[in-house]
Protein backbone atom coordinates (compact mmCIF):
# COMPACT_ATOMS: atom_id res chain seq x y z
CA UNK A 1 0.00 0.00 0.00
CA UNK A 2 2.74 2.47 0.50
CA UNK A 3 4.41 1.80 -2.73
CA UNK A 4 0.87 2.94 -4.10
CA UNK A 5 0.75 5.89 -2.01
CA UNK A 6 4.34 7.25 -3.09
CA UNK A 7 3.72 6.59 -6.53
CA UNK A 8 -0.11 8.10 -6.24
CA UNK A 9 1.99 11.45 -4.79
CA UNK A 10 4.34 11.64 -7.42
CA UNK A 11 1.64 11.43 -10.48
CA UNK A 12 -0.43 14.15 -8.57
CA UNK A 13 2.85 16.89 -8.16
CA UNK A 14 3.73 15.97 -11.26
CA UNK A 15 -0.03 17.03 -12.64
CA UNK A 16 0.13 19.72 -10.13
CA UNK A 17 3.13 21.28 -11.78
CA UNK A 18 1.53 20.87 -15.58
CA UNK A 19 -1.38 22.96 -14.30
CA UNK A 20 0.65 25.54 -12.75
CA UNK A 21 3.23 25.50 -16.23
CA UNK A 22 -0.02 25.83 -18.43
CA UNK A 23 -1.31 28.59 -15.97
CA UNK A 24 1.78 30.49 -16.66
CA UNK A 25 1.92 30.08 -19.81
CA UNK A 26 -2.19 31.91 -20.57
CA UNK A 27 -1.49 34.75 -19.02
CA UNK A 28 -0.51 37.81 -21.23
CA UNK A 29 2.82 39.21 -21.61
CA UNK A 30 3.41 42.50 -21.65
CA UNK A 31 6.70 44.95 -23.48
CA UNK A 32 8.39 46.99 -21.37
CA UNK A 33 10.92 49.41 -22.62
CA UNK A 34 12.89 50.40 -20.26
CA UNK A 35 15.07 54.46 -20.19
CA UNK A 36 18.57 52.83 -21.11
CA UNK A 37 16.48 51.57 -24.37
CA UNK A 38 16.82 47.84 -22.63
CA UNK A 39 13.38 45.34 -23.45
CA UNK A 40 12.15 43.05 -21.01
CA UNK A 41 8.98 41.13 -20.96
CA UNK A 42 7.13 40.45 -18.21
CA UNK A 43 3.26 38.80 -16.84
CA UNK A 44 2.89 41.70 -14.53
CA UNK A 45 1.16 45.18 -16.64
CA UNK A 46 4.06 47.75 -16.38
CA UNK A 47 0.60 50.73 -16.35
CA UNK A 48 -3.19 50.36 -15.72
CA UNK A 49 -3.75 51.36 -19.35
CA UNK A 50 -0.69 48.35 -20.82
CA UNK A 51 -1.90 46.42 -23.12
CA UNK A 52 -0.31 42.58 -24.03
CA UNK A 53 1.64 41.33 -26.15
CA UNK A 54 0.98 38.68 -28.86
CA UNK A 55 4.34 36.62 -28.58
CA UNK A 56 5.13 34.28 -31.47
CA UNK A 57 5.24 30.17 -31.00
CA UNK A 58 8.02 29.11 -29.89
CA UNK A 59 10.85 27.88 -32.09
CA UNK A 60 11.00 23.82 -31.47
CA UNK A 61 14.21 22.35 -33.37
CA UNK A 62 13.89 18.56 -34.08
CA UNK A 63 17.01 15.97 -33.91
CA UNK A 64 18.37 15.81 -36.90
CA UNK A 65 18.63 12.17 -38.18
CA UNK A 66 21.82 9.83 -38.26
CA UNK A 67 24.02 12.12 -40.34
CA UNK A 68 25.04 9.62 -43.91
CA UNK A 69 28.32 10.10 -44.81
CA UNK A 70 29.26 10.92 -49.17
CA UNK A 71 30.63 8.01 -50.64
CA UNK A 72 31.06 7.73 -54.08
CA UNK A 73 29.45 5.08 -56.17
CA UNK A 74 31.36 2.61 -56.93
CA UNK A 75 31.49 0.20 -60.08
CA UNK A 76 30.21 -3.16 -59.75
CA UNK A 77 33.08 -4.99 -61.00
CA UNK A 78 35.13 -2.47 -58.23
CA UNK A 79 32.85 -3.30 -55.74
CA UNK A 80 32.90 -6.77 -55.91
CA UNK A 81 36.73 -6.96 -56.22
CA UNK A 82 37.23 -5.35 -52.66
CA UNK A 83 34.48 -7.11 -50.97
CA UNK A 84 35.42 -9.55 -48.77
CA UNK A 85 33.52 -13.14 -49.07
CA UNK A 86 31.55 -14.37 -46.15
CA UNK A 87 32.03 -17.60 -44.86
CA UNK A 88 29.82 -19.19 -42.23
CA UNK A 89 31.13 -22.63 -41.18
CA UNK A 90 29.65 -22.18 -37.45
CA UNK A 91 28.38 -25.65 -36.34
CA UNK A 92 30.68 -27.77 -38.41
CA UNK A 93 30.97 -31.02 -37.67
CA UNK A 94 32.02 -34.90 -38.31
CA UNK A 95 28.83 -36.71 -38.36
CA UNK A 96 30.39 -40.45 -38.88
CA UNK A 97 31.96 -42.67 -36.83
CA UNK A 98 30.27 -41.28 -34.39
CA UNK A 99 32.43 -40.02 -31.36
CA UNK A 100 34.09 -43.33 -29.44
CA UNK A 101 32.43 -45.85 -32.00
CA UNK A 102 33.60 -48.99 -32.49
CA UNK A 103 34.06 -50.13 -35.97
CA UNK A 104 33.85 -53.74 -37.24
CA UNK A 105 34.11 -55.68 -39.81
CA UNK A 106 34.85 -53.14 -42.14
CA UNK A 107 38.31 -54.65 -43.61
CA UNK A 108 40.30 -51.57 -42.11
CA UNK A 109 38.02 -48.75 -43.74
CA UNK A 110 36.17 -46.14 -42.08
CA UNK A 111 34.11 -43.55 -44.04
CA UNK A 112 34.23 -40.05 -42.58
CA UNK A 113 31.05 -37.30 -43.23
CA UNK A 114 31.76 -33.96 -42.30
CA UNK A 115 28.82 -32.03 -42.09
CA UNK A 116 28.72 -28.11 -42.95
CA UNK A 117 26.24 -25.57 -42.09
CA UNK A 118 25.79 -24.53 -45.90
CA UNK A 119 27.71 -25.25 -49.19
CA UNK A 120 31.62 -25.22 -49.06
CA UNK A 121 32.48 -21.62 -49.92
CA UNK A 122 34.44 -21.47 -53.60
CA UNK A 123 38.14 -22.38 -53.56
CA UNK A 124 37.75 -23.81 -49.59
CA UNK A 125 38.54 -27.05 -49.23
CA UNK A 126 38.06 -29.60 -46.46
CA UNK A 127 41.63 -31.73 -44.51
CA UNK A 128 41.31 -34.12 -42.46
CA UNK A 129 43.46 -34.90 -39.42
CA UNK A 130 44.07 -38.32 -38.35
CA UNK A 131 46.20 -38.88 -35.59
CA UNK A 132 47.81 -35.60 -36.14
CA UNK A 133 48.74 -36.75 -39.39
CA UNK A 134 47.35 -34.61 -42.47
CA UNK A 135 45.70 -36.01 -45.36
CA UNK A 136 45.30 -34.39 -48.59
CA UNK A 137 42.57 -31.49 -48.66
CA UNK A 138 39.95 -32.29 -51.19
CA UNK A 139 36.06 -30.26 -51.65
CA UNK A 140 34.34 -33.48 -50.84
CA UNK A 141 32.72 -33.96 -47.48
CA UNK A 142 33.11 -37.46 -47.51
CA UNK A 143 36.42 -39.41 -47.08
CA UNK A 144 37.05 -43.36 -47.04
CA UNK A 145 40.17 -44.41 -44.72
CA UNK A 146 41.91 -47.45 -45.81
CA UNK A 147 44.02 -49.32 -44.51
CA UNK A 148 43.42 -48.07 -40.49
CA UNK A 149 45.08 -50.24 -37.83
CA UNK A 150 43.37 -51.94 -35.26
CA UNK A 151 43.31 -49.42 -32.01
CA UNK A 152 42.10 -46.13 -30.63
CA UNK A 153 42.14 -43.17 -33.49
CA UNK A 154 41.27 -39.62 -33.64
CA UNK A 155 40.22 -37.58 -36.55
CA UNK A 156 39.60 -33.73 -37.12
CA UNK A 157 38.49 -31.80 -40.43
CA UNK A 158 39.85 -28.22 -40.74
CA UNK A 159 38.65 -26.00 -43.72
CA UNK A 160 41.02 -24.20 -45.38
CA UNK A 161 40.59 -21.30 -47.86
CA UNK A 162 42.51 -20.30 -51.36
CA UNK A 163 45.79 -19.90 -49.43
CA UNK A 164 45.53 -23.07 -47.08
CA UNK A 165 44.49 -21.06 -43.92
CA UNK A 166 42.90 -22.52 -41.49
CA UNK A 167 38.54 -20.97 -41.26
CA UNK A 168 37.06 -23.51 -39.10
CA UNK A 169 37.58 -26.59 -37.66
CA UNK A 170 35.62 -29.44 -35.93
CA UNK A 171 35.64 -30.85 -32.62
CA UNK A 172 37.81 -33.97 -32.90
CA UNK A 173 36.25 -37.52 -32.57
CA UNK A 174 37.56 -40.72 -31.04
CA UNK A 175 37.08 -44.13 -32.82
CA UNK A 176 38.01 -47.28 -32.23
CA UNK A 177 38.90 -49.74 -34.61
CA UNK A 178 38.23 -53.15 -34.22
CA UNK A 179 38.80 -56.39 -36.55
CA UNK A 180 38.47 -59.65 -35.89
CA UNK A 181 40.92 -61.67 -35.62
CA UNK A 182 41.47 -64.89 -37.66
CA UNK A 183 43.21 -68.12 -35.74
CA UNK A 184 44.14 -71.48 -36.81
CA UNK A 185 42.83 -74.10 -34.54
CA UNK A 186 44.62 -76.81 -33.80
CA UNK A 187 42.60 -80.58 -35.12
CA UNK A 188 42.49 -81.88 -31.67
Amino acid sequence: MKGYNKHFTAIFIALLSLCFIASAMAKDFYKVVKPDGSIEYTQNPPAQNAKPVDLPGLSVISPEKKLTVYKPEATETSAAATEEPKRNYRGVSITSPLNEASIWGTGATVTVEVRLPGPLFEDDTIQLVLDGEKLPAKTATTFELKEIDRGEHIVRATILDNRSQVVANTQPVTFHMKQATVTSGSGN
